[in-house]
């Protein structure tokens, strides 16, 4: 298995299908898609049902009582097969094309995380990508910590979420890298740990994701 691509999922009916379908067209990677349910309570589960029994032979559901995003992203990472490990969000989605060259490109040099870069979208308008440092937009390869610190070298530069890298699974559990549950913004913590962690990273500036600005998600409360 090349990559686990883990989406947690609670309240996202009216997104989930957008998300689902973008991630079900990506070829030329042998996959999974860990659906985690973490207790939703609209229609989302019958659209994981939905998903399930149309692709079951990449499909991998959990359903599990409400625990927040980090309970939900550590349930899939337990049981993820993949060589490497994606988390997406249930409200964004990806431009596939992007996102299978991204992939391809990255681990090639069996990178600890393989960083790329995401894009604005609010009502159905495409923003500007988020910005990150100059400094690191070369596309060499280095330990995490010197990316971490690069990052830092100019104001707003440094990008915390997890939804843009692709992480190689054996180098989270090894170094036990789990979200912290019960945390808001837990990528605040789980972001420069896993640099500090890495031995090599890659940044690749391909805006393969799009992050979906709306009103009720954790970002606008």
């Amino acid at each position: 298995m090349e990559l686990s691509l883990i989406v947690p999922i609670y309240n996202v009916e009216e997104f989930l299908r957008e998300c689902l379908d973008s991630l079900y067209k990506i070829k030329g990677i042998e996959k999974e898609i860990i659906l985690v349910n973490d207790g939703t309570k609209d229609n989302s589960m019958a659209i994981i049902r939905e998903y399930e029994a149309k692709y079951p032979e990449i499909t991998v559901v959990v359903d599990k009582p409400n625990g927040g995003l980090s309970s939900a992203r550590n349930a899939g990472l337990k049981i993820a097969k993949g060589e490497y490990v994606s988390f997406i969000d249930s409200d964004d989605f990806i431009d596939v094309e992007l996102f299978e060259k991204f992939y391809h490109e990255g681990v090639k040099d069996k990178l600890d995380i393989i960083i790329g870069n995401a894009i604005y979208y609010k009502d159905g308008v495409v923003g500007n990508e988020l910005f990150r440092s100059p400094a690191v937009k070369e596309g060499k390869i280095m330990a995490g910590l010197e990316f971490l610190d690069l990052s830092f070298e100019k104001p707003k530069c440094f990008r915390e979420e997890v939804w843009d890298d692709i992480y190689r699974r054996e180098f989270l559990l090894e170094n036990n890298l789990f979200f912290y549950e019960g945390l808001i913004h837990e990528d605040s913590l789980f972001t420069p740990l896993a640099y500090i962690k890495a031995k090599k990273v890659r940044f690749i500036d391909a805006p393969f994701y799009f992050y979906r600005q709306r009103v009720g998600g954790i970002m606008s409360k």
